[in-house]
Parts: structure tokens; sequence; C-alpha cells
């Protein structure tokens, strides 16, 4: 059977309610699941009041970076300045080199450190290019799956690349291998020439000898 695909569900914890949490985690995930992924909530891992107590602080990123380490793809909901997720992102394209998806209201500005390492995208309340008016539930629902299509696909996309460029350092490995097999049968083709030549002037030089014998 063929390994589900995970990817991590990164966005605003740090000050934000349980339902800002939670909501659109859940349809992500409802979503991810329905399309053969595995979604991984940090959220379920709940430390709501006790960030700070004890080596807290270090648990949540060690287990955090250690579910990025572990994923796919991520898709962080980013509609409120938070640096836990700024980090994931960054962590997540620059050291894992995964794909990230990040949507985005259009009511928000797109720093460039989330543009330049992420997919952005973005949802408006009232026009989602589908020819109808949306309100903002529904456009970031609709966001909501298009990411989650989006992310799955970027796998699809680094799992190809992947295998052609796997393809390609074999063809690169089998055209040294014929060079060297080239190469030696050049030098065994000279060596034969050599041979040839030595043993034609040995034959040369026999025939000479029994010519003076016979004189």
């Amino acid at each position: 059977m063929q390994q589900k695909h995970r990817i991590y569900l990164a966005g605003p914890i740090f000050g934000r309610s349980k339902s800002d949490v939670r909501s659109w985690r859940v349809e992500a995930a409802a979503r991810l699941t329905f399309l053969g992924a595995e979604p991984l909530d940090p959220c379920r891992r709940d430390y709501t009041g006790i960030e700070h107590v004890d080596d807290n602080p270090a648990k949540i990123v060690a287990e955090d970076l250690a579910e990025i380490d572990g994923c796919s793809a991520i898709i962080a909901m980013v509609d409120a300045p938070s640096a836990g997720t700024s980090m994931e992102i960054f962590y997540a394209a620059h050291v894992r080199k995964i794909p990230v998806i990040a949507i985005v209201p259009d009511s928000i500005a797109v720093s460039p450190w989330i543009s330049h390492h992420a997919e952005v995208i973005k949802w408006v309340a009232d026009d989602l290019g589908m020819g109808r008016s949306l309100d903002g539930r529904a456009a970031r629902s609709a966001a909501i799956g298009h990411a989650c299509a989006r992310a799955l696909s970027a796998i699809a996309d680094d799992v190809l690349r992947a295998k052609i460029a796997e393809l390609e350092r074999f063809i690169a490995e089998q055209a040294a291998t014929i060079e060297e097999v080239r190469e030696t049968c050049n030098f065994l083709r000279n060596d034969i020439v050599d041979e040839q030549q030595r043993r034609s002037d040995e034959v040369r030089a026999y025939s000479v000898q029994a010519t003076d014998l016979r004189k």
C-alpha cells in the first residue's frame, strides 16, 4: 500500500481563540483526508496557558519541527501576524525544501518573506473568480479547498522532479560507464595493434635471418 503524504497545518495559535485556531484546520483536515493525505494538526498538542511553563517552549518547537520533518508539504493560514507560523514556513521551504501553500485574506498585505517561500492563495470576500458573490466564510472555504489541492499537486510535482533527477543521474552514470568501456576498448585495441606490429617485426626479422642462413 502506498504511504499517505503527511501535510502539516501551520497557522497562528498563540493569542488566538480556540475557534479561530481550530475551525480552518478541521475543514482542511477533512478535505486532505478525502484527497488521500494525512493532515498533521499541531493543535492536538494543547499547550494553552502553559506555553512558557518550564521547558515547554523547547518541547513545542522540537515537536513542531519533528512533525514538519516527517511531512511532504505544509499548508499555512496567514490571516494574522505570527512569528511561529513564519518560522515554520521558512523552515519547511528553506531547510526542508518542501512545498508550502499559504492561505491569505486579500485584506492582508503579504510579506515578501512569505511570498518568496510559499505559494500564496488569496481569497476575496465578494469575488473569488467564480462569477458570483461569496461571503467571507465561503470565500475562505474555497481558498482552503484550493490550497489542499495545490499542496497535493505540488507534492506530485516534487516527486516527478525527483524521479527525473534520479533518471538523469542514472543516465549520467551509464554514460560514464560507457565512456570507461570505450576507453578500455581503445586501450586494448592499441595493445592488440602494438602486439601485431611486434609479431610482424619478429616474423620479418626471422625471415631476414633465414635468408642470411641460406646464403
